[in-house]
Formats: C-alpha cells, structure tokens, sequence
C-alpha cells in the first residue's frame, strides 16, 4: 500500500470514531477510501486473527450494502475500527 492509501485507512477510523463520539452519527467512505480499505483487507487477510478478519469483512459488507442501496449512513463499531487498525499496524510495519 502506498502512503496516500495509508493516510485515506487513517481518514476513515478518525472520521468514524468522531462521528461515533458525536452521538451515534455515520460516516460514509469515500469511494478512494473504500477502495483503500479493500486494499487493506486483501494485503492483511491472511495475517490478522480470524475473530479480526470476520469484523473487518463485515464492515467492508455493511459499506458496499450502503453504497448498493444508496443509503450512505455506515457506523462501525469499536470492535471493528480496531480490526482495521490491527490490520493497518501489520501493513504497516
């Protein structure tokens, strides 16, 4: 992963854990965004937990049901921005 896709994973659970501390509010990922976290999900599948894979895929099925639908209201829970973020410290080191 490059570093703009590093910095647009970052984006997305800063975004995301403030729209959560605002009262419950969604944040939708752009589709750069989204397109990073898949890249993510691809590079780290293999060497996150399988408790951490299952929430990472969730949360990337609850974006493209979003997108799908056209309803743009996507919320993840702690469990889940940490995953992403247990899969970007392992791309990342």
């Amino acid at each position: 992963m490059n570093k703009r896709q590093i910095n647009a994973v970052k984006k997305v659970i800063a975004y995301t854990r403030n729209a959560i501390a605002q009262g419950g509010g969604y944040y939708m990922p752009s589709d750069y965004q989204t397109a990073a976290l898949y890249e993510l999900f691809s590079k780290a599948c293999c060497a996150i937990s399988k408790r951490e894979y299952a929430r990472f895929s969730a949360y990337l099925v609850s974006i493209v049901n979003a997108n799908l639908n056209e309803v743009y209201t996507v919320c993840a829970d702690e469990k889940q921005l940490k995953a992403v973020e247990k899969a970007l410290s392992i791309i990342s080191a």
